[in-house]
């Protein structure tokens, strides 16, 4: 049931080309079932015009790079209440693009992968000092004595 945050870098190695018409899709319900995105949609998110939709399954569409140029953003994901602890591994569609008119596919390496560590929520059990726990031996001493003189 938790947030966690993904974060998207797509840079255009080209030092002379824009890259434009950028698009990627993550299928974040493969990664693990019931995983979502829930910030989306989002505008301008790789250059302006371009956009990311979706929640299990998100999608950019028309990102644009200058030469050389990157950009940066940021996707907020719901854990499902119901997922197992362990490490699964998100694995993006090949990155598509058009550079100086050219359709570019980007093939198996332009791919993203990371890992999420899915852990249980663990709840911390206060726990007493030293002089927490003489206090409290006092306190029930104090109590017990006090009973045995009623009584």
């Amino acid at each position: 049931g938790s947030l966690t945050v993904l974060s998207f870098t797509i840079t255009n190695p080209d030092p002379v080309n824009q890259a434009d018409g950028i698009t990627f899709s993550d299928d974040l319900d493969a990664v693990l079932n019931g995983l979502e995105a829930v910030d989306t949609p989002l505008a301008d998110a790789c250059g302006a015009g371009s956009s990311l939709t979706g929640t299990s399954v998100i999608t950019l569409m028309d990102g644009i790079l200058p030469p050389g140029g990157a950009c940066t953003f940021d996707v907020t994901l719901q854990i499902p209440p119901d997922a197992a602890a362990g490490t699964v591994t998100n694995l993006t569609s090949a990155l598509d693009a058009m550079v100086n008119g050219l359709a570019v596919a980007g093939g198996p390496a332009s791919a993203a992968q990371a890992m999420l560590a899915v852990e249980f929520n663990v709840i911390e059990v206060p726990t007493l000092s030293t002089w927490g726990l003489v206090i409290l031996t006092a306190l029930l001493a104090a109590f017990a004595l006090a009973r045995l003189r009623r009584g």
